[in-house]
C-alpha cells in the first residue's frame, strides 16, 4: 500500500484510446471501449480505498459530435 501526505479530494478521469486500441489489435471499436471498463472500475477501488472522496469519469466519442 502506498503511503501519501496530500490526496486530492477530486479526481477527474478522461479516458481516450479505447477505439485506436481496438482498431490495432483487431477488434471492433465498440470492442474497446468494452475492454475500457475494467481498468476504469479498478481505478475507482482504488480511489476509494485510498479516500479520495470524490471521481469523475467524461466520456466522449467522435460518433457524439456527429448528433444533432
Amino acid at each position: 500500500m502506498y503511503t501519501f501526505q496530500r490526496l486530492p479530494a477530486h479526481i477527474g478521469i478522461i479516458p481516450d484510446g479505447n477505439r485506436r486500441w481496438a482498431q490495432i489489435n483487431g477488434y471492433n471499436k465498440e470492442d474497446g471501449y468494452e475492454r475500457g471498463i475494467e481498468p476504469g472500475l479498478l481505478l475507482y477501488k482504488e480511489c476509494v480505498k485510498l479516500g479520495i472522496k470524490e471521481l469523475t469519469f467524461y466520456g466522449f466519442t467522435q460518433d457524439n459530435t456527429k448528433r444533432p
